[in-house]
């Protein structure tokens, strides 16, 4: 699951997309990590999303939602370019707008209807679990970080007392093993 903030809408989500073949039919599912509410939607075909005045419709949607919310690179070659937004809807909806560009001049907006989830206190704790590990995951990697530049620093200190490394003949010492 990936860790996402929308342009348009106030919190952090983590959301799922849950396809077969990157194609249709997927879920999309969202989790607002701050309350934990959640909402999904279930694509059967891609044409149910798109305005009604579309005259056609880019393949690949799943695939490039993953892709967009993800932070990875739309995989297919004829799709240039993708964003993905959400915003408030109402009844308590969630509005996910999927703008894809193909070839420099073909442009598809499609638009995903997310619903409400009754979300029991067990799921809100287990949601709360998923924040812990990520949290636990990205201070041990920040620590390994930190680690590396500590022990970096130490290495070029030793080097230039032994005098093999300085910053103005960086390039130009040679090491002697």
């Amino acid at each position: 699951m990936a860790t996402v903030k929308f342009p348009s809408y106030a919190d952090a989500c983590r959301i799922k997309v849950d396809s077969a073949n990157g194609d249709v039919p997927c879920k999309i599912w969202i989790e607002n990590k701050v309350n934990k509410s959640q909402w999904s939607c279930v694509v059967t075909d891609t044409k149910d999303h798109a305005p009604k005045s579309a005259s056609y419709v880019l393949p690949s949607t799943a695939e490039a939602l993953v892709a967009v919310t993800t932070g990875g690179k739309v995989a297919k070659p004829a799709t240039q370019g993708a964003a993905v937004d959400m915003t408030v809807g109402t009844k308590g909806h969630l509005e996910l707008t999927l703008t894809m560009q193909a070839f420099a001049k073909l442009s598809a907006k499609y638009k995903f209807d997310l619903k409400p989830v009754e979300v029991s206190t067990t799921e809100k704790l287990e949601a709360k679990i998923r924040d812990l590990q990520d949290e636990v995951a990205a201070l041990k990697e920040s620590h390994d970080h930190a680690q590396f530049c500590t022990e970096l620093v130490e290495l070029r200190q030793n080097l230039r007392s032994r005098g093999y490394y300085s910053a103005g003949n960086m390039y130009k010492t040679t090491l002697k093993w």
